[in-house]
């Protein structure tokens, strides 16, 4: 350990410093070593080393042949305990592969024949072997809830339910050998304005289906016609394979699809399309795409090229929300943060978010438009506080009508006023 080149004052130095700052029971060992060490400058003539063991109070230090002993004993105890593992671990994997080996021919001879009289197919439910992985009706809910949690949204949650379902029936039917009923495509169209949750149902079916084991890594690689078309011939079928091959395993979601087609056979968006399609149709149960955009955007693009109607056969609608769940999402928005609404408030926000709705064009925000009138109320409450000098946890909580803005526009993510 320490070089009898090195003279022993430095060797001394770092001694101090670092091992006898340590207080772990496994540097004193090293201790050992280091005494050793100083007997054999000594040895060698070294005042500093001769003096360094003469100071030493403990006789111990003077004893080279004990020391030397010692750090023997302690090597060996070291290679017996690493033997002493290396053959418990040894033993164990035997034991487990003679025990896999047992499972395995017990399968093979006791597994039921499932179209024999004494079998019925009904039984597969129960059958501990036909058990589905992550599909019992109780994991089924579970991985649904977040869903569930959501305002609003009725319809779709009902169709992401349903074609949960219908993957379960088929695995089911699988295993009981019978032949499949249809083959669902898990690719989807999202159809809906700004801000009424396409990216985020997304994300939540992403978690479903790896909960549920329908794919292989919840990962949501979220794109556009920017991150999909490059600039030069043959760039953009790089571009787009390499986004694929990152999104193999999870789901690709292409927000806005319809800006892939802008209306000229020379633009490389239809060199991304015909990409996209044939890589979904070469890995077709690794990879799950979703397109969202403008409902009637969203009607040419389908159009735009054959293969994209067939592999897109489920279509989701996302409806602009009713003024109720737009004020129920403010509403758990200030439950969130432990803000608490006056009744004044209330009544000033249900009256600016029916304003909203009935002034809203098609690029409207939806949850989107309740968020920047969030953020818009915070910014006016906090003004009232500075200005009016409050700190108490009430005043900081409470949300009054002035706080409330109102005959603001709206669009996408900006707030200005009319």
């Amino acid at each position: 350990m320490f070089l009898k080149s090195v003279p022993f004052k430095e060797a001394l130095r770092c001694y101090e410093i670092f091992f006898l700052s340590v207080k772990d029971e496994g540097y004193k060992f090293l201790s050992d070593e280091f005494c050793l060490y100083a007997h054999k400058k000594a040895d060698e003539g070294d005042e500093d080393a001769q003096k360094w063991l003469e100071d030493k109070p403990n006789s111990h230090y003077k004893r080279k042949d004990e020391i030397q002993s010692k750090i023997d004993n302690a090597i060996d105890n070291h290679e017996r305990d690493k033997k002493k593992k290396a053959d418990l671990k040894s033993s164990e994997n035997e034991k487990d592969s003679a025990t896999e080996e047992n499972k395995s021919e017990k399968s093979t001879t006791d597994k039921p024949d499932v179209f024999s009289k004494k079998t019925k197919i009904e039984s597969i439910e129960s059958d501990r072997s036909y058990k589905l992985s992550g599909m019992t009706p109780k994991q089924i809910d579970k991985a649904l809830r977040p869903l569930d949690k959501l305002v609003g949204l009725d319809a779709i949650k009902k169709q992401v339910r349903e074609f949960v379902l219908m993957e379960r029936h088929q695995q089911k039917r699988e295993l009981a050998k019978l032949p499949r009923i249809l083959d669902q495509s898990r690719h989807m169209v999202f159809m809906g304005n700004p801000g009424t949750g396409k990216t985020m149902v997304a994300r939540i079916i992403a978690e479903i289906f790896t909960t549920l084991e329908l794919t292989k890594k919840s990962d949501v690689t979220e794109v556009e016609r920017s991150d999909l078309v490059g600039p030069y011939i043959g760039h953009t079928e790089t571009i787009t394979k390499g986004i694929l091959d990152k999104a193999l395993g999870g789901i690709l979601f292409i927000d806005e699809a319809h800006s892939l087609d802008a209306g000229y056979h020379w633009d490389f968006g239809n060199v991304a399309i015909s990409t996209i399609l044939k890589y979904m149709e070469d890995h077709r149960d690794n990879i799950m795409v979703i397109v969202a955009g403008y409902p009637q955007e969203m009607k040419y693009f389908l159009k735009m090229n054959p293969g994209l109607e067939s592999r897109f056969s489920t279509h989701i609608h996302f409806d602009d929300m009713s003024h109720e769940t737009l004020l129920t999402i403010f509403e758990n928005m200030m439950s969130d943060h432990n803000f608490v609404l006056e009744d004044d408030a209330h009544d000033k926000l249900s009256a600016e978010i029916k304003r909203q709705i009935k002034v809203a064009d098609k690029n409207f925000g939806n949850a989107r438009m309740v968020r920047n009138l969030f953020e818009k109320t915070l910014r006016l409450q906090a003004n009232r506080i500075f200005e009016k000098r409050l700190s108490s946890k009430k005043s900081l909580s409470l949300i009054k009508a002035v706080d409330i803005p109102s005959d603001i526009k709206i669009q996408k993510d900006n707030v200005t006023f009319l």
